[in-house]
């Protein structure tokens, strides 16, 4: 069971309960939003979150609750590569795989998720978790991440809008 409460003035009143955080997170902010105060998220442990009239709501954001094998997915290409080369310092190409990204990067803290480049030690680790590779590599997947959550950027996928998604979890 999950609560919202009105935290105008520093005192928890009206709380009404709700059966799910999501819910919870999206009532918060319509109420935010309508009478210009914070109000307060609370679930099984405690309160999880205060929701001002700044927020952005849960509605705004991709539900990713329902997803299943049909919905959209991220997809990666990852890039094997062997050490060569004269001084055996030079990464040469071996193969290309595309590979489903989709739970690595869902799992991701938000503060990973939005530090993620392709070609880069972020994206990498993401590709070496799904495909089976001990030598170097390179890892494109941020493209298909943007147009998983219909964005322009990482950051505009909010902390809140991935945290009501139970991202990074």
């Amino acid at each position: 069971m999950y609560e919202v409460a009105n935290n105008n003035s520093g005192m928890l009143e009206g709380r009404k309960p709700v059966s799910t955080e999501v819910e919870a997170r999206a009532i918060a902010a319509a109420l935010a939003k309508e009478h210009g105060h914070a109000y307060q998220v609370w679930g099984p442990a405690g309160m999880i979150d205060v929701v001002d009239s700044e927020a952005v709501a849960v509605s705004d954001c991709p539900d990713l609750s329902q997803r299943n094998e049909d919905t959209k997915r991220i997809l990666g290409v990852f890039t094997k590569q062997v050490w060569g080369g004269r001084k055996g310092n030079d990464a040469i190409f071996v193969a290309e795989e595309s590979f489903d990204a989709t739970d690595a990067v869902l799992k991701l803290p938000h503060a990973a998720f939005i530090e993620l480049q392709d070609n880069h030690e972020s994206t990498d680790e993401i590709g070496r978790s799904v495909v089976d590779w001990c030598g170097p590599c390179e890892v494109c997947c941020v493209d298909s991440i943007l147009e998983f959550f219909g964005v322009d950027s990482l950051e505009d996928v909010t902390r809140r809008c991935w945290a009501s998604n139970g991202n990074g979890r």
